[in-house]
């Protein structure tokens, strides 16, 4: 996306994709019978809502630092080459470091910060600014 823009994505199963300014994402068709579908994140702001029912295949969202594994769950995130930072704000979602493997599980109203090379953070409550600023950068507005 530019740096004014953003983008809604409205994915199988009802799922619901939203980039933020300046993102990249990379999306692949998934292979029959595939057990997960992967959005690769390389860079920017994300809101993610996936009702996904429990007979679906798995969604994962990966990173440059981790993998966040989402059903049921509206997540936020921000990426940039260093750090990944994913909060969630309903549901459930299970974050793991590409580095080492280690993984939290965050609860609604949780986050937890990934630095390359490292584990996520321990689940925090996030404060309500950090969680509004993402809102903000992931808000679509309808024009017609």
């Amino acid at each position: 996306t530019l740096a004014e823009s953003r983008v809604q994505l409205h994915l199988r199963g009802d799922v619901l994709f939203v980039l933020g300014p300046d993102s990249q994402l990379e999306l692949s068709a998934p292979g029959r019978g595939a057990r997960e579908r992967v959005l690769r994140l390389r860079l920017g702001f994300f809101r993610l809502l996936a009702p996904v029912p429990a007979g679906e295949a798995r969604l994962l969202v990966m990173t440059s630092t981790a993998v966040t594994a989402v059903r049921g769950t509206e997540v936020l995130g921000e990426v940039d080459k260093e750090n990944t930072s994913i909060a969630v704000v309903r549901g459930e979602a299970e974050v793991r470091g590409t580095a080492n493997g280690g993984t939290v599980l965050l609860r609604a109203g949780q986050g937890t910060d990934v630095a390359a090379g490292q584990d996520p953070t321990e689940p925090v409550l996030w404060q309500k600014e950090r969680l509004e600023r993402l809102r903000a950068m992931t808000a679509v507005k309808l024009f017609w």
